[in-house]
């Protein structure tokens, strides 16, 4: 935690450092005006980006759903609504987002389909064992993309390996078995 807090002070350390610079630059030419214009601009920017961080999951839309799910190549017809949206991140890089989809009928028919007439569809599969996610040979190879039943669910699983030193991109899209429900999540570790 006290990482986290450093980390947060040296940040906003920094924005309080740049915008100071954007008015005594100006000022010490004889022009103090256009200085406090210029660190009033940086510092809305500063405000409006931070903003932009912390409101992270309430800005989540729709259309951010729809591309999200339309590049594993699930597209939804119909209006949905989104139940649930969560993002949380780490200092050392690692990602997770995850949201909860509420779909047409027809929308889950589809996408279910979908999954099921998938090349290599397994009946009773489990999600990729952590060892191939997260072991030392994550970084490289083509993507893999499996299709497979669980209980519960019918999930769509794509594994991209991006190259040293990037975080391969691990996402699930589960379509809900018994209810109209969608789950998509992401992790990049």
């Amino acid at each position: 935690m006290e990482y986290l807090i450093g980390i947060v002070l040296i940040a906003v350390l920094g924005c309080a450092a740049t915008v100071y610079f954007f008015y005594w630059l100006p000022a010490k030419a004889g022009h103090p005006k256009v200085g406090r214009g210029l660190a009033a601009l940086v510092a809305g920017f500063f405000v409006v980006a931070a903003a932009g961080l912390v409101f992270e999951d309430e800005l989540f839309s729709k259309s951010d759903a729809r591309k999200l799910l339309r590049e594993q190549g699930v597209l939804l017809q119909d209006d949905f609504t989104i139940q649930a949206n969560h993002s949380s991140s780490a200092p050392g890089g690692d990602y997770y987002h995850s949201f909860t989809l509420h779909i047409s009928a027809a929308d889950s028919k589809r996408v279910a389909a979908s999954i099921r007439q998938a090349p290599g569809f397994e009946r009773d599969g489990e999600p990729l064992p952590d060892s191939y996610k997260y072991g030392p040979g994550r970084y490289d190879g083509p993507p893999l993309v499996r299709s497979y039943a669980t209980a519960a669910y019918l999930n769509r699983e794509l594994f991209q390996p991006h190259g040293v030193p990037f975080a391969p991109t691990y996402r699930v899209i589960a379509v809900s078995k018994t209810s109209n429900e969608l789950i998509f999540t992401d992790f990049n570790k």
